[in-house]
Parts: C-alpha cells; structure tokens; sequence
C-alpha cells in the first residue's frame, strides 16, 4: 500500500469527465486508420458510456454527442493531413506509441523517461517527421492553455525520445 502511495499517489479510483473524454477521443483516433472512423467512434462511445467516473462542474457538456462531434472534426482534418501516418514493421500505424528512455542511473537508482506518443508522422514531399500531440482540453483562452507548453518538459522529452529512436533505426524501420 505505501509504495502504491508513492508511486501513484492519494486519488479517487474514479477519474474525472474530462480525463476519460480524452481517453476515448485517443481511442477514435487509434482505432480510426485500422477499423475506419464509424466503428472507431463506436468503441470510443462504448468506452465512453461505460466507465465510471467523476462529471466536474462546468464541463458536463463532455458527453456522447460531443465526443462524436469532436471525433468528426479531427477525422475532417486526419483526411486531408499531408502528414500520414507511420507503420511499424507489423503493419500497425504509430499512434499511442509508448516510450522509455533510461534518463539517469546509479547503483540505486533507475530513472526513465516514459511517455505516450499520440501520432508520428511522415510527409513525403518535404521529408519531414513529425511528432502529433492531441490536447483535449475545454479551455477555450488558446494563448493561455498553449503558453504552459512554452516550457513544458513534455515535448523536450518527446524530442529527446525521438532523436534517440531514428538515430537507432535500422534499414527495415519505417523511420530509417
């Protein structure tokens, strides 16, 4: 229990309305390249619909029909994103792929840098990779939401994680 403390945290068991919205949102974009957007929006609400969790105030409207909605507008967007989707050797696209990078070791102590990429993408006509990160915020002020992102560990990470696996790539990786 103590360590469970320590490495968690003191939290309701349930997760907030907000949390969960987002997890079902990821869940559409993930299921979406493999199943199509309307069997992906229908595990999205299943999912939605059938987890346990806490409505906060002022955000009741994170429900079923704005799911699907919010579902639809960034499958508007997917479809004509010049970035496509990157493969990995199974044939599987890249989206919630997860990471951990040895940061810091001792005889004591192992830190890693672990992580959930939402989307890593490729654009073939200007060579470029790219890192997707979906924010399924309900702030609607975007210069403030965004300005906690201008020195926000996460994507400094994420890049530190991204220039270690293409350095490291083979010839079969689709990041090679």
């Amino acid at each position: 229990r103590r360590v469970d403390l320590i490495s968690e945290g003191y939290t309701s068991h349930l997760k907030a309305n907000d949390i969960e919205f987002g997890t079902a949102f990821h869940l559409c974009t993930k299921l979406t390249p493999s199943i199509g957007i309307g069997p992906a929006i229908q595990e999205a609400i299943a999912y939605f619909k059938n987890t346990k969790m806490l409505v906060k105030s002022k955000k009741e409207y994170m429900n079923t029909a704005y799911l699907v909605a919010a579902c639809m507008q960034w499958y508007a967007f997917y479809e004509k994103d010049e970035f496509k989707l990157l493969t990995k050797a199974d044939g599987s696209p890249m989206v919630e792929t997860t990471f951990s990078y040895p940061f810091y070791s001792t005889e004591q102590t192992d830190v890693l840098c672990q992580g959930t990429i939402d989307k890593i993408c490729y654009n073939s006509q200007s060579r470029m990779l790219a890192i997707g990160d979906y924010k399924t915020t309900s702030m609607w002020d975007t210069q403030e939401y965004f300005r906690a992102y201008e020195l926000s560990a996460q994507l400094d990470f994420y890049t530190l994680f991204f220039t270690k696996l293409v350095a490291n790539a083979s010839e079969d990786s689709p990041l090679y």
